[in-house]
């Protein structure tokens, strides 16, 4: 079975459900009544938890499996010119209950309690995502059948679809099944700004065709269940190079912390021309594909952190974020995002990331959360630039909810290798 996009979705569902008239997860009956069972399955650039893709709150992490029950908790900060955008192109096609969840979701906070947004929540997860396919995994733990190999691929710079789509899931599988038979395989693609170079597809595509040949057609050797990582470089013309590890925790085994200080003062709402200049469904549309790129100045409101750094850092994987903060709003977001800054001034977005936060103690409260991570080399003589914001609008919905904060402190971890 392969999957791209929305198709890879159903992909892995495919994997974690059994069709009427089947037993054991990822067999159905043919129309005449015979068992098929599944050889392989490579879902690319897609979700296993659709809500989260969709409205992160930044609550879910890649160094362990999230619990299904609690990690959704609260609703996120929703991804709103992506949402509207799929109603605006969707010409009808759309289920009436689908465009419901959707108004909803424009509608704004508070979301909690209301049982529109539980219906939402529901045919998000429950319905929609391998990953919340409870029977599966415990199916899994039983050890009752062989387990079906996957390669999953997934796009270090998809605004989409992230990298912990695939992560959350390789996390679950193994700690489900000893071994887990999966290779990831994570490239610059698919959606909007990301590149989608054809050698990084190709290599893709061998990978796929070498897991197929050998569980289906036993023909060939019988893949690695390793990890890969290919780099991302702003250069058109340029791929690779392509890194492998034993597993996950291998590809980036090195952290580099950053204590950034404090204070500094955010609030919301804001006009935030960056935010404006990095919404990848405006600037898809505007330049294409590519790197994020800017040169404009800060932005009164955001909390704003350079750094220089001690010669060339690859990182490779999730940096964690970890505030200190002061707020009386009952509501409030703290996005953030991590720049390149060259040294003639030049900024390339190198990831971003998103979390919401209902009543926190006036006090003071902590928050602690991974951006959506890439595979990306900081070059000798550049600067690393943080900005936490409670406006990044218009991509991520405005909070209903005005208010300022105060970041007393910060520390950025990167993974590096």
């Amino acid at each position: 079975m392969l999957g791209s996009s929305y198709g890879g979705g159903q992909a892995w569902l495919l994997l974690a459900t059994s069709g009427e008239g089947a037993r054991d997860p990822g067999t159905w009956r043919s129309p005449a009544g015979r068992l098929v069972r599944l050889a392989a399955v490579v879902p690319q650039y897609t979700w296993t938890d659709l809500l989260y893709s969709l409205a992160p709150n930044g609550r879910q992490r890649t160094d362990a499996a999230p619990d299904p029950a609690t990690s959704g908790e609260p609703i996120g900060v929703a991804k709103q010119t992506l949402i509207n955008g799929f109603v605006a192109t969707s010409q009808g096609k759309l289920p009436d209950y689908s465009l419901r969840w959707i108004a909803r979701t424009n509608a704004g906070e508070p979301y909690e309690g209301d049982p529109a947004v539980a219906e939402a929540r529901h045919g998000l997860t429950v319905e929609r995502s391998a990953y919340h396919q409870d029977g599966f995994f415990r199916w899994l733990r039983s050890g009752r059948r062989a387990r079906v190999p996957v390669l999953a691929a997934q796009g270090w710079t998809d605004p989409i679809f992230a990298p912990v789509e695939t992560l959350r899931m390789y996390r679950r599988l193994r700690e489900s099944s000893r071994g887990y038979p999966i290779q990831v395989y994570l490239g610059d693609f698919e959606h909007l700004t990301a590149q989608v170079k054809v050698p990084d597809l190709l290599y893709l595509h061998r990978l796929g065709n070498r897991m197929i040949d050998h569980f289906l057609k036993r023909k060939g050797r019988r893949p690695r269940f390793d990890v890969r990582s290919a780099q991302t470089l702003c250069d058109r013309a340029a791929f690779g190079p392509v890194v492998r590890a034993r597993d996950w925790d291998a590809l980036a085994p090195g952290r580099l912390r950053l204590e950034l200080g404090g204070p500094r003062q955010t609030a919301s709402p804001l006009s935030d021309p960056r935010a404006a200049s990095t919404d990848p469904v405006v600037v898809s549309q505007q330049a294409g594909r590519g790197c994020i790129t800017t040169t404009l100045g800060r932005t009164a409101g955001v909390a704003a952190y350079e750094v220089p750094l001690d010669g060339a850092v690859e990182m490779a994987g999730m940096p964690l974020l970890r505030l200190r903060y002061r707020a009386a709003a009952p509501d409030i977001q703290l996005n953030s995002r991590l720049w390149d800054v060259a040294p003639d001034g030049r900024q390339t977005l190198v990831s971003r990331g998103a979390y919401r936060a209902v009543a926190p103690d006036p006090a003071g409260a902590d928050a602690e959360y991974e951006l959506f991570g890439n595979h990306w080399r900081f070059e000798e003589g550049h600067r690393l630039l943080l900005e936490v914001t409670q406006d990044d609008s218009p991509f991520f919905r405005r909070d209903n909810f005005a208010g300022s904060a105060t970041i007393e402190s910060a520390e950025l971890v990167l993974p590096v290798r």
